[in-house]
């Protein structure tokens, strides 16, 4: 059987082919994940097509045409879709935007696979060979968990587009339910056994690891017993943790002693009305500063991320967010605009409400406006945003924030140094109003 795997790409986000984009592009891990659990009795022939990387989508024919669809690359999705099935190709559409609307997406495919689709998606590739094909839409639901998970194929990947670095999950899903996140609506929060991730992690070609979990300490247990047993390993790695990480001595202690030496939260706003507007409860934004420093007490810097446009952000708030956020010496910050996506308790409340001002998807990238904002116009919103990437990233900013960070060696405050620079280009990418 010749697969085709395709990861779509939508030309305006151009930050992604420019010369700095390996600074912040990791490798993926949807398309390996699928090459490894296309079952070996149909003999899978893969080829990869990453727009990432790739220039000219490969011409085949091909049996099966499978393409991972987030939001924002929907439009493009569609397109290659189209196109293969107009040669003739078996085409399926999984990843969030399909998860969230199968039957937009069914227009453009011959079936679909919503959710992780770890059993899903062998399943449909035995019944199309078998010619048994008898519903559009398969799904995990009903299918036992899986025992283990193969291990990714990362050697399909084209390893030039992305950093030196290599990726792995631990843990799925998320026990939070922030109101703008579609994370707990995609699969539920579960862990992999240590002695499986374990394996995988000694694998790697790299010691440079970076976990996708969305929530690598949402198991407490789980990952003090997973830290523990990656002591010997000797790895450099990061992963991403809610703010009350930094209040968790045992946790931070944990993480140091196996290696951490960064850490991706999402503090969201310094607004306490706002993150709870968002159903974010879990953090303080009072606590900001201490757990900020107690974590680089623990020689690990913070990426921290915030969602410009909550409800209860104000103008004043937003004029004053880059320099606050530099007076918390976070290392690498992240200003994305609120985006209500399909799937997640903000867009259904958006849309009730008609503050959704456009569905054209490839808008929906978080650097966009595409809602009405409560407190001020859409194109203050906007200016308000890139005034805040413009001055969090000055270069005076960007030395200031690698020079003092805590990493534990010059090495890594060089890497600092190089991704603060990859960020600074990433704001440069900005839609419409």
């Amino acid at each position: 059987m010749k697969i085709l795997l395709i990861s779509p790409w939508d030309k305006r986000r151009w930050r992604y082919r420019s010369p700095l984009s390996f600074m912040i592009s990791y490798p993926p891990l949807a398309l390996p994940m699928l090459a490894a659990l296309a079952p070996a009795e149909l003999n899978p022939e893969i080829t990869v097509y990453d727009e990432i990387s790739d220039r000219k989508p490969p011409p085949g024919p091909f049996d099966v045409v499978a393409i991972t669809v987030l939001t924002s690359e929907s439009v493009r999705a569609y397109e290659l879709a189209d196109y293969y099935r107009g040669l003739g190709a078996f085409v399926v559409l999984g990843g969030y935007h399909v998860t969230f609307l199968p039957q937009e997406a069914l227009e453009h495919a011959d079936a679909v696979v919503t959710g992780e689709g770890i059993a899903a998606w062998p399943k449909l590739l035995r019944d199309i060979a078998a010619g048994t094909v008898t519903d559009r839409i398969y799904n995990d639901k009903g299918a036992p968990p899986p025992e283990s998970r193969p291990v990714p194929r990362r050697s399909i990947l084209k390893s030039r587009a992305y950093a030196p670095i290599d990726t792995i999950i631990a843990s799925s899903g998320c026990p939070n339910d922030c109101n703008f996140c579609s994370i707990k609506m995609m699969a539920p929060h579960s862990c992999r056994p240590v002695d499986e991730v374990i394996a995988e992690l000694r694998g790697l070609k790299r010691s440079n690891v970076i976990f996708y979990d969305p929530n690598f300490f949402a198991s407490r247990e789980n990952a003090l017993k997973l830290m523990k047993a990656m002591e010997p390993l000797r790895l450099r790695w990061g992963a991403t943790a809610t703010a009350d990480f930094g209040l968790d001595e045992e946790l931070m202690t944990a993480a140091q002693k196996s290696g951490c030496n960064g850490v991706l939260i999402g503090f969201e706003s310094l607004n306490a009305a706002a993150l709870e507007g968002a159903n974010k409860d879990f953090g303080d934004a009072g606590s900001y500063k201490q757990i900020i420093e107690n974590i680089h007490r623990h020689r690990m810097s913070i990426n921290g991320t915030f969602v410009v446009g909550l409800d209860n952000d104000t103008e004043d708030d937003l004029l004053a967010l880059p320099d606050a956020v530099s007076e918390l010496g976070i290392d690498l910050p992240l200003f994305f605009l609120l985006t209500p996506m399909p799937g997640n308790a903000l867009h259904a409340e958006m849309k009730e409400q008609g503050r959704i001002l456009t569905y054209d998807w490839s808008r929906y990238s978080h650097a966009d406006i595409v809602f009405q904002p409560k407190n001020m116009t859409p194109e203050r919103l906007m200016e308000l945003y890139l005034r805040t990437w413009k001055k969090a990233y000055s270069f005076r900013s960007i030395i200031k924030r690698a020079f003092r960070s805590p990493g534990t060696s010059f090495q890594h405050r060089i890497v600092v140094l190089f991704m603060n620079i990859g960020f600074k280009f990433l704001g440069r990418d900005r839609g419409e109003i």
